[in-house]
Parts: structure tokens; C-alpha cells; sequence
């Protein structure tokens, strides 16, 4: 039984599609993160693990944004 050798340039062709999907959530999720409020460096770097780019996305979706949170609060202190 003969073993075939990879040569690092199919290899890194292979990866090429996932690299391509991933790249619009990378950023997407940087700059939703910042928006939000949460740590930009931490969801970017989560979004290179495959498929859990689109999972962080749907979830930073369902936050507020800081600002609007902002205004939210100051409002409630108006009243208080």
C-alpha cells in the first residue's frame, strides 16, 4: 500500500473555500462586537473556528447597541 504525498499548496488549496466564508463574518462580527459593546479582538478570533463565525453573528445580533443602551439608562435615571 503506497501512501501519496500532500504537497503544502493542495493542501492549503483545500482550506481556500472555508478562508473565502469565513472572512465576511471575521469582519462582520468585529465590527457588530464593538457596536455592542463586547470585546472586538474576542469575537473576531472566535469567527476563524469554521461555522461558529455565522453562530456569533446571530447572537451579537440580538444585543443592543451600547449607545442605545446608554440613552435607555439615562432615561431610567431621569425617572428614578
Amino acid at each position: 500500500m503506497e501512501m501519496e504525498a500532500v504537497n503544502s499548496g493542495s493542501a492549503f488549496m483545500s482550506f481556500l473555500p472555508m478562508i473565502f466564508l469565513a472572512v465576511p463574518f471575521i469582519i462582520l462580527n468585529g465590527i457588530i462586537s464593538e457596536r455592542k459593546g463586547k470585546s472586538p479582538i474576542k469575537y473576531i478570533l472566535l469567527s476563524f473556528i469554521p461555522f461558529l463565525g455565522l453562530c456569533l453573528t446571530i447572537y451579537l445580533v440580538s444585543f443592543l447597541d451600547k449607545d442605545i443602551q446608554d440613552k435607555i439608562n439615562k432615561i431610567y435615571e431621569k425617572i428614578s
